[in-house]
């Protein structure tokens, strides 16, 4: 300030008188008009309008004169050397107002980046150095979120700027680092003495980024669809990989699949991946690919990613039966709906390619088939015994259902259905009456008729045996013997020898069912009379007499005859009759019929008086050729004159 003491400077003079002892201080040279000296008392101070700036002078060294007062005056001088004492008033500054610097992006924590130096010009400066804020842009020249860069540099206390985490070129490329440094022992008067610099880095590239795969939402892999039957080749999708490194190209490649061919391809460069090969969606129905993507840095980073390929059905396989039975079994009386057999189909496709229907070929039968599950079932009445037969043989057919009809395929079994029998038809006798015929004397256990039953069903259900039933009289005159094959042989149980005419019996025929069933016929038996028997004349005398005088036609006698025989013409006998004594004599006639004998001739003109007559029956058998009984009587025909009484003697 000025008036500021600096020194008193003192000088003597060895004079005695007054005025040649009185002395008179000056500054010569050297004060620079900053500093004045009191003539008097030699004090030395700071001038009014002192301008001190030790940075250009730091030392005066101030010439001081000394003068007598005397008449011839003597002088002395002296120097004075000042020393301005240093305030802390003036700033530090940087060398350079700006420094530039490029590193890479995996710049060592430990090493300097570089040195920015400051300077003060005060001597008891203390320089502290600092980061005020870091800038930043990217490649594209797009600012960056600062909270992001704040803590890549720090400074040390000589002014040295190091790396204080970790870069990344890809977040931000050129970095604009403002530095400052700050004399912390200023004057109170004389505070923020500091200076700023900015440090411009830019961060060249490291090859530190893998490729990263461009996938949509949260997803982690790609996925797509190629239907099995797709031509070669078919694009199928583009893989895409960006590095965020600098200049960085991409290539791609099909590192590793679970198909084990070449059926799938992916263009080197672009990624696009296509099929070119055969794929069975049965076999296979995804396949994962392994895509690589490899930048060209140094040394190469690459990554990987899963590509899943659906592989989309195609009708391309026919349904295939599940082993079943080749012949089912069902009884004739089931009901409609009664489930006989299942047949399934599998198909190797999926979807509606999968999805098998079934139907049945053969027309005309008592079955059907639920189409989607396959179940067999019975949809008209049976009977195994009618028209169609027993045994029926189905041709099923099962389709599968694509969406287009025209690639419909189809496979075809057959199987065998059996109807079961039951017990459901009784024998049957033959359709025309039964009739048979026998002698009376048919010997006892000879057969008169054989009988044939039919029965419409199968096994011990048509086994059939016969008896007869005792509705009738004639029942126990008769006995049916089975001898097989649903065969049984009438014959004759005891003596049908008083028998003659019709008789009925009733044939049963009984079948082996369970329940058994049965029918009868009735067997129309005529039993034939048979000549056993003579005619037997009764009650004849052996003398007759008679008048000569009897007229032609008159009857003499009747002859009475029985034949025991049962039936005509074993029973019908007729008269004849012959004169022995007179030989050829034609007087006497006997009527065939009715056994009268009568007169044949006038009596009275006849020379004899006794007649020998024999009379002679005859039974002619059934034929008229097998047999002829007869009986043979003789008597006496006598006779006298009128008009003597014709008695019997």
């Amino acid at each position: 300030m000025p008036g500021t003491h600096v020194q008193i400077v003192n000088a003597t003079d060895a004079d005695a008188t007054e005025r040649n002892n009185h002395i008179f201080l000056a500054i010569a040279a050297g004060a620079f008009d900053n500093f004045r000296i009191n003539s008097s008392t030699g004090d030395v101070s700071v001038q009014t309008g002192a301008r001190f700036d030790r940075d250009k002078i730091s030392l005066y060294n101030l010439t001081i004169i000394a003068i007598d007062q005397g008449q011839d005056p003597h002088t002395a001088n002296t120097t004075l050397s000042i020393t301005i004492t240093d305030i802390n008033n003036k700033p530090p500054y940087f060398l350079n107002n700006s420094y530039h610097k490029e590193i890479f992006e995996d710049h060592n924590e430990t090493s300097s980046v570089i040195r920015c130096d400051a300077k003060d010009p005060d001597e008891n400066y203390s320089l502290s150095y600092s980061i005020i804020c870091i800038k930043g842009w990217t490649e594209t020249g797009k600012e960056v979120e600062k909270s992001l860069i704040q803590t890549y540099f720090r400074i040390d206390e000589e002014g040295s700027v190091f790396v204080n985490s970790t870069l990344d070129r890809e977040t931000v490329e050129k970095l604009e680092v403002i530095l400052s440094v700050n004399d912390t022992n200023a004057e109170e008067n004389h505070l923020h003495q500091t200076a700023t610099a900015t440090l411009t880095v830019i961060l060249k590239d490291v090859n530190d980024n893998d490729p990263v795969f461009i996938l949509e939402g949260n997803a982690t892999y790609y996925k797509t669809r190629v239907s099995e039957n797709a031509d070669d080749p078919t694009i199928l999708m583009s893989v895409l990989a960006t590095d965020k490194d600098k200049n960085r190209t991409i290539n791609y490649r099909i590192s590793n699949s679970t198909l084990n061919n070449s059926a799938f391809q992916i263009d080197y460069r672009t990624g696009v991946l296509s099929k070119n090969g055969t794929v069975d969606r049965e076999s296979t129905p995804t396949v994962n690919l392994t895509v690589t993507a490899t930048d060209n840095g140094y040394p190469p980073r690459h990554k990987n990613i899963m590509v899943s390929v659906t592989i989309v059905d195609f009708n391309d396989n026919t349904p295939q039966f599940c082993p079943h039975y080749a012949r089912y079994n069902v009884t004739e009386d089931e009901n409609n709906g009664t489930t006989v057999a299942i047949i399934n189909a599998t198909d190797a496709d999926e979807g509606r390619n999968k999805k098998v229907h079934y139907g049945i070929e053969t027309t005309g039968i008592p079955f059907d088939i639920d189409k989607t599950t396959g179940v067999i079932f019975v949809s008209n009445q049976l009977d195994r015994e009618g028209p169609q037969g027993q045994s029926f043989m189905l041709a099923i057919v099962a389709m599968d259902t694509p969406e287009d009809t025209k690639l419909v395929r189809m496979n075809r079994t057959t199987i065998t259905i059996q109807l079961i029998d039951i017990n459901d038809n009784p024998p049957i006798f033959p359709n025309q009456t039964l009739e048979a015929r026998t002698p009376r004397d048919t010997a006892v256990n000879n057969t008169i008729f054989t009988v044939i039953a039919t029965d419409a069903d199968a096994n011990e259900n048509a086994d059939v045996t016969f008896s007869i039933s005792n509705d009738t009289n004639a029942s126990n005159y008769f006995d049916i013997l089975n001898i097989g094959n649903n065969e049984g042989r009438v014959i004759v149980s005891q003596s049908l020898i008083d028998l003659v005419g019709w008789y009925n019996i009733i044939l049963i025929a009984t079948d082996h069912g369970t329940p058994t069933l049965s029918s009868n016929k009735t067997l129309h038996i005529k039993i034939l009379d048979v000549n056993l028997n003579a005619p037997e004349i009764r009650n004849v005398p052996g003398k007759i007499k008679v008048f000569e005088c009897a007229n032609k036609n008159f009857k003499i006698l009747k002859i009475n005859a029985t034949d025991n025989d049962k039936s005509s013409p074993n029973n019908n006998f007729h008269f004849s009759m012959s004169v022995i004594q007179p030989k050829n004599n034609t007087n006497f006639r006997i009527n065939k019929d009715t056994g009268e004998v009568l007169v044949n001739a006038n009596l009275s003109l006849a020379n004899i008086s006794i007649y020998e007559v024999d009379c002679l029956l005859i039974y002619f058998a059934i034929d008229f050729i097998d047999f002829t009984y007869f009986s043979f009587l003789r008597y006496i025909l006598s006779f006298t004159k009128s008009p003597v009484h014709v008695s019997q003697s």
